[in-house]
């Protein structure tokens, strides 16, 4: 959706289809970041620096120095992450989904629910990295139906799933991967002291408020969130922890997708649950420390927001995560 309210120019930059019909999509007027932004970027590294061509020697580069991101709140995107690749869920997945994902089949057969991942695959364990089987004290209210389950399947696999070390699509392109090497480069200041980086955030929570904002510093429109753009998002993009967990299976699938369910029929109908566990949320908030930090770093150096704009995002992500805390910090480590 964002990258359809983008020039045309943009639409087919990046990895993936974006979708976007220039012909309806497309609004100009007022629109600065439309005609500032030059290039997508999608499940790739931010490209900080780029190889200059007209130089002869390798070494040199040039750099990109001013950043237009998304974020969102890295709990709430990993249960999307989990929706949109899981064969029970829309949308009917592709060959590509299963290519992209060594092992899509043996990990939804063991964590077919979101609570049953975040309760017993992401349980807390010693740092063993041969182990295969979950500790012996489980939760006491975990279903048996689950312990079961976990005791016969690989946690680590859960684990690196949702921290990212098991590839798996959008799971691998995390913040650290895709903004990393932004961060590093927007740490560094020039000889004057001034940043070399400049970094625009819009956040997913707050896209109207941020585009705006973003708008009017590139000189445009103070209203150009158009209300198409609005209702269209609303319609595509409606996946926080709140919609996620209430997402059911589908009940008249695809044909295409009956096939690929009887391709998983070891996986058993989702536990279709309406809201995670304690023990749940918590694990999903340790698993993804890492990820929490940079999201803290993003909001830090983002140009467009103001400190009641980085306070409102924390206290989402603190009513998400109640143990974490609003200054970036280290990340004890599990594995």
């Amino acid at each position: 959706s964002i990258t359809c309210m983008l020039h045309p120019s943009v639409y087919a930059s990046g990895t993936g289809n974006s979708g976007c019909n220039a012909t309806t999509d497309y609004h100009p007027r007022g629109n600065a970041i439309a005609h500032s932004v030059v290039a997508r970027i999608h499940l790739a590294a931010a490209p900080v620096l780029v190889r200059n061509d007209h130089d002869t020697d390798n070494t040199k580069t040039d750099n990109n120095t001013n950043f237009l991101v998304t974020v969102r709140n890295p709990v709430d995107r990993i249960l999307s992450w989990y929706y949109f690749l899981h064969p029970a869920y829309p949308p009917v997945k592709k060959p590509h989904h299963r290519q992209g994902c060594p092992d899509y089949a043996k990990f939804f057969r063991c964590w077919n629910s979101i609570q049953a991942l975040s309760d017993e695959g992401l349980l807390l364990r010693a740092k063993d990295t041969k182990t295969e089987r979950r500790e012996e004290n489980a939760v006491d209210h975990t279903s048996s139906t689950t312990v079961k389950a976990a005791a016969r399947c690989d946690t680590r696999l859960a684990w690196d799933m949702v921290v990212g070390k098991q590839q798996c699509w959008h799971n691998y392109f995390n913040y650290n991967v895709t903004y990393g090497p932004l961060l590093q480069q927007a740490a560094r200041r020039d000889d004057d002291g001034q940043k070399q980086i400049i970094i625009y955030t819009l956040r997913t929570e707050h896209l109207e408020e941020d585009w705006n904002e973003i708008n009017v510093l590139l000189g445009g429109s103070a209203n150009n969130f158009h209300r198409v753009y609005k209702n269209d998002w609303k319609r595509r993009i409606q996946n926080n922890t709140r919609d996620d967990l209430n997402k059911q299976p589908n009940q008249q699938q695809h044909p295409q997708q009956q096939q690929q369910q009887q391709h998983f029929d070891q996986v058993s109908d989702p536990d279709t649950t309406r809201t995670l566990s304690e023990l749940g949320r918590s694990n999903l908030c340790r698993a993804l420390c890492e990820e929490i930090q940079i999201y803290k770093k993003m909001l830090r150096l983002a140009v467009n927001l103001h400190d009641q704009h980085r306070n409102a995002s924390l206290d989402e992500l603190l009513r998400t995560c109640p143990r974490e805390t609003r200054e970036v910090r280290t990340c004890p480590s599990y594995y």
